[in-house]
């Protein structure tokens, strides 16, 4: 019937007075005086019109009556008599009564669909998402019929939709009227269509209630809320009921969190986050895990890592709740910390509530160098004072740096810091240290101090108080070390080794310094998390029942602290009035004292300490970052920065007007590539269908081999290591760099695995960069390499040559001129041996690179010929500081 309405309204208001003829069948209304008639067929429309009124008409012509028609006398009787009246009449009724029937619908779906909360900060001007609003147009049409005002012009269609504007408006107007209530949805007005609507029923009673609130308010249906809060709860209750009898009743080994929430800042910062995502302030709530291999779930299936565990154990709760919970998994596989978590944004999103980071097999710096991460002006006491033996205070810069980027993120989310390791046993060291970084007497301890006494509210609240918790969300999990503590004081000895012996295919025994390494010496052979039947770790990835176990315990916690914002706004909420909503949030009641004390309403972003241990050059403010991994939660992507013309010539300075001058194609042409194209990083292992049909892997029999296997465990997986991929015959790439305060801009390859393909280029020898038309080069102090390893980033220091790059947009181009030949220098002698070394460390093939002459190294003259034609290279990211 809604559409049926619609279709009605839409043919009234589009149709010609001829059309609104055709659509009243016989009564057709036609002009009497310029409808062309003619007489010549007057016997025949006798047979075939009868009494219509066209035939009427022209009977009245016969008998000498056309002035009476023409200048007719308003008769009353005739009008009631009319046939028209009663039809337009009754198109009127009908249109009313469809009207009512939309709304009353409208208004049922907003009440399941929305829980009585609408927000006026996202104004639609149509229905969507279960909600209505009345534009100010519709407010001002509405305000000029219920004020009496009239518009004889106005056709009967018209006035059909001006009658639903009507209802629109009284609706919106009337607050909680008994009747709209009961659906839990409410219909709201712009401040404007508010304001005028109020002053032309100024004596309606149903608009007495309006001018008591502000005009972007409406009231919240409070009894939708709590029944919705109370559902959540009791989800909650049963899901952690589940996961504490899975786990025989042992909630140590859920509880995996270093600090208790109250200490960590979870308590407050992360639960007022919660309770904006319940109160529908936030689209959703969204958990970002950054990270390696471990996370993003090689050796295993991609929907058995432990962050698809964790959206699944959360999803039953966000829908209980009314509210879609987030989980995304940004892992890639064998990639290093660093650049990378200078580009949170892009890889996470700037929306995230949580950024949880794993990098197990790397340090907090892994991808810097020491003297790059690390400030220039540091006390060298403060460095004495925090030197470990494995973990020297670059690591602490290290962390520090990524507490920085990830809290500059528009949400300012909590940040969780995932270890895999065996607490304070096997490899404990990274962990032991973070617990006195982060220690109130600690180095980092400005992230962990609670906000200035004068910022915190006076008034009461049930949750805690700011005053004494931190103002930053930073807690730590360790998986598998606490929380096995009780298993491994309990299994038995002897215990087995994970792993068989490679000969006799055996079990063997653990030796007793490997007793802490539940990964390794598992605490049973079968039940290896001491519950469930499977496999804990794999190799040093976790298995199907380690990534179940991380999942379920980063659930438990998660679970938890869903609880305590219920439970929160529930003790808010215990009256059913005076509940408010504005374009700034809820309000009213108890849910003021928590908004005041948490910033509910409007979130409360703090602002960042000074860096302590790292380079204000890359930690004092957020890079701005194209970025081409995947998976990545926004963009931009390296290519949004590209410039399409990339001739040198033809892009000079930023305002230049570029040509049509591109290669004719893209690809790979004689063994040469031309263009530059979007592709995978050189040796990363990838399967498509492609691949999964050249192995027959559809064949029952080869598709449990080896090889079909890691070709399917590929296919599940998300990560992936792209960039744009160019050689010499692909001519130069072009970027527009946007102002950055240090006028710095980082451009970098992709890890290609665990070497680097010997025909990818060496960006020290073989890269050619230009900022608007001028050489960038180490002799004017413009261009150098970032190297860590292998891996290879092009560093440009832009003020040498462009003193207002902070000021202006920027065109970087960059160009292959590969050396022909690996020089002499690359090899060095190292332990008796040859190596490459320099800019050259990390190449593969490196015994058939280097020899050893006695007692000097060198190259072999005869590697690699014509070098320069087949080297290509690949950017993944660029970086502007």
């Amino acid at each position: 019937m809604v559409r049926s309405s619609g279709a009605l309204r839409s043919f009234i208001h589009s149709s010609s007075p001829d059309d609104t003829g055709e659509l009243l069948g016989d009564e057709r209304l036609v002009d009497p005086i310029h409808d062309d008639v003619d007489d010549d067929d007057d016997d025949d429309d006798d047979d075939i019109h009868g009494n219509s009124l066209y035939e009427r008409r022209k009977r009245r012509e016969r008998m000498g009556m056309m002035q009476d028609i023409a200048e007719p006398s308003f008769d009353l009787g005739s009008f009631i008599a009319d046939r028209r009246t009663w039809f337009v009449c009754l198109v009127a009724f009908v249109c009313i009564f469809l009207v009512g029937v939309e709304v009353g619908m409208i208004a049922t779906q907003a009440g399941v669909e929305d829980l009585g909360v609408i927000d006026t900060a996202t104004r639609p001007s149509v229905r969507e998402g279960g909600t209505v609003t009345v534009t100010s147009t519709a407010a001002a049409a509405a305000t000029a019929i219920t004020s009496g005002g009239n518009d004889s012009s106005g056709s009967s269609g018209s006035s059909c939709t001006d009658a639903k504007e009507e209802h629109l408006s009284r609706s919106s107007s009337s607050g909680s009227g008994s009747s709209s209530s009961s659906s839990g949805s409410r219909v709201e007005s712009s401040s404007s269509s508010s304001s005028s609507s109020s002053s032309g029923r100024s004596d309606n009673s149903e608009t007495s209630h309006t001018s008591e609130v502000a005009p972007d308010q409406v009231l919240v249906d409070a009894a939708a809320l709590i029944s919705r809060l109370q559902d959540g709860k009791r989800s909650i209750e049963e899901a952690r009921k589940q996961l504490e009898e899975s786990y025989g009743n042992d909630d140590e080994i859920l509880n995996a969190n270093g600090l208790q929430p109250s200490k960590s800042g979870d308590s407050t910062v992360l639960v007022a986050k919660i309770k904006r995502a319940i109160l529908n302030l936030k689209p959703q709530f969204v958990i970002s895990v950054a990270g390696s291999s471990v996370s993003a779930g090689h050796d295993n299936m991609g929907s058995e890592a432990w962050p698809i565990v964790l959206r699944r154990n959360l999803s039953p709760i966000g829908k209980s709740l009314g509210l879609n919970i987030s989980v995304r998994n940004q892992a890639v596989g064998g990639r290093n910390p660093n650049p990378h978590s200078l580009c949170l944004g892009p890889m996470l999103g700037e929306d995230a509530d949580v950024v949880i980071r794993e990098w197990q097999y790397w340090t907090f710096s892994e991808g810097f160098r020491d003297n790059t991460i690390l400030t220039p002006n540091l006390n060298p006491s403060l460095a004495r004072s925090i030197e470990g033996v494995r973990f020297p205070v670059v690591q602490a810069a290290g962390l520090e740096m990524f507490l920085r980027m990830a809290l500059q993120l528009k949400s300012q989310p909590a940040v969780h810091l995932l270890f895999l390791q065996n607490g304070e046993r096997v490899g404990s060291e990274p962990l032991r240290y973070l617990k006195k970084w982060l220690s109130s007497s600690g180095v980092l301890k400005d992230y962990v101090a609670p906000p200035p006494s004068s910022s915190s509210s006076s008034s009461s609240s049930s949750s805690p108080s700011p005053s004494s918790s931190p103002k930053f969300a930073i807690n730590y999990f360790d998986a598998f070390g606490v929380p096995f503590d009780h298993l491994r004081k309990k299994a038995k000895k002897p215990r087995w080794q994970r792993d068989l012996d490679d000969n006799t295919h055996q079990r063997v025994y653990c030796p007793e310094d490997l007793y802490d390494d539940v990964g390794a010496c598992p605490v049973d052979f079968y039940k290896q998390d001491g519950y469930h039947n499977g496999t804990l770790f794999i190799n040093w990835h976790p298995g199907p029942l380690g990534h179940s176990v991380v999942g379920d315990q980063f659930a438990y916690y998660y679970m938890g602290l869903f609880q305590r914002a219920i439970e929160q706004l529930l003790t808010a909420t215990t009256t059913h009035q005076g509940l408010m909503r504005s374009s700034k949030g809820i309000s009213g009641g108890g849910i003021s004292e928590l908004s005041s004390e948490e910033g509910l309403i409007e979130p409360r972003f703090h602002r960042l300490p000074d860096p302590t241990l790292c380079n204000p050059e890359i930690c004092q403010n957020k890079p701005l970052c194209a970025y081409s991994y995947l998976p990545k939660a926004e963009g931009p992507d390296v290519g949004d920065w590209m410039v399409n013309a990339t001739t040198p010539d033809n892009i000079v300075t930023a305002t230049t007007t570029t040509t049509a001058t591109t290669t004719a194609s893209t690809g790979f042409r004689d063994g040469q590539l031309f263009g530059w194209v979007n592709t995978v990083a050189f040796n990363q292992e990838t399967c498509d269908v492609k691949r999964f049909f050249d192995l027959n892997c559809f064949v029952p029999s080869i598709r449990t081999s080896d090889e079909c296997q890691r070709c399917m465990r590929r296919m599940t997986h998300l990560d992936q290591k792209r960039g744009f991929r160019g050689s010499k015959a692909s001519g130069p790439i072009s970027f527009k760099i946007p102002p950055t305060r240090q006028c710095i801009v980082w451009i970098c390859e992709p890890p290609y695995e665990w070497s680097k393909p010997l025909l990818a280029a060496n960006l020290a020898t073989d890269l050619i960069a230009k900022v608007d038309g001028k050489v960038c080069s180490r002799a004017n102090q413009c261009f150098q390499v970032e190297q860590t390893g292998y891996k290879q980033c092009a560093v440009l220091r832009m003020k040498p040559l462009k003193a207002k790059c902070s000021e202006e947009t920027s065109v970087v181009i960059l160009e292959l001129n590969p050396v022909s030949e690996i020089p002499q220098s690359a090899c060095v002698g190292v332990d008796g041996g040859c190596k490459l070394a320099g800019s050259w460390e990390g190449y593969e093939a490196e015994d058939q690179i280097c020899f050893r002459d006695g007692s000097s190294c060198g190259v072999r003259a005869q590697h690699v010929p014509q070098r320069s034609d087949k080297v290509s290279t690949i950017i993944s990211e660029v970086i502007a500081l």
